[in-house]
């Protein structure tokens, strides 16, 4: 009996990510394919905003530093994600209240052109860390990349003018986080180990040429 119930269990995680990819992948591609006038703000948001790799990769390489965690740390980092992408959001607000006195500024352009390279660099650091150190470090890439994202839909969706937008971007980034973290782990392999580092040494280098042409710019 408990045996089948580990072996049901085990099935379960194995499958729990390409399950949640799929239905992820079915909802974008109805968006996607809808007709123009069908989006609303949410899908064009999704579409013009969301979806591109600048935003989208390094969630994808922090779910991969989370794959290479033990589940316990896993979970926490998955956590830290979850609060910096929810409370970020009201980080945002405060930073823009305080630096920004003009909206549409030079100021507001360069923060806004930084959000990826933190979110680059939160995941660089998450994947490149020793494997001994990344249980630790990769939390707080998480904590930073979340609320890199949150910060990006904060900025983003006024120009969509519809407050959904930002519930829509929460779970956009959960999804994202959670499918490629558990897909990679359902399928892990010895050479991710290697991988890893080497991956998270380009999202590091990323980070540093796109940062400094955003504060150069």
């Amino acid at each position: 009996m408990k045996v089948g119930e580990g072996t049901s269990h085990s099935g379960f995680l194995r499958w729990a990510g390409p399950v949640l990819a799929g239905a992820g992948a079915l909802i974008v591609a109805i968006v996607l394919f809808s007709p123009a006038d069908a989006r609303g703000p949410i899908g064009w948001w999704l579409a013009s905003e969301a979806l591109s790799f600048r935003h989208v990769l390094p969630l994808v390489g922090l779910g991969a530093a989370l794959a290479l965690l033990p589940w316990r740390a896993g979970l926490v980092g998955f956590g830290a994600f979850a609060f910096g992408i929810v409370s970020g959001g009201y980080g945002i607000d405060a930073l823009i209240a305080a630096v920004v006195q003009i909206p549409g500024g030079a100021e507001y352009q360069t923060l806004t052109r930084l959000v990826s390279p933190l979110a680059f660099l939160a995941a660089g650091v998450a994947l490149a860390s020793p494997a001994r150190v990344r249980p630790y470090l990769a939390p707080v890439g998480a904590l930073a990349a979340g609320a890199a994202f949150a910060s990006f839909v904060r900025l983003s969706y006024p120009i969509f003018g519809d407050p959904g937008v930002v519930e829509a971007g929460i779970a956009f980034g959960l999804w994202v986080i959670a499918t490629s973290a558990l897909s990679l782990r359902a399928f892990r392999q010895p050479w991710f180990a290697i991988a890893g580092p080497i991956v998270g040494s380009w999202f590091i280098g990323i980070a540093l040429l796109d940062g400094g042409a955003a504060l150069l710019g």
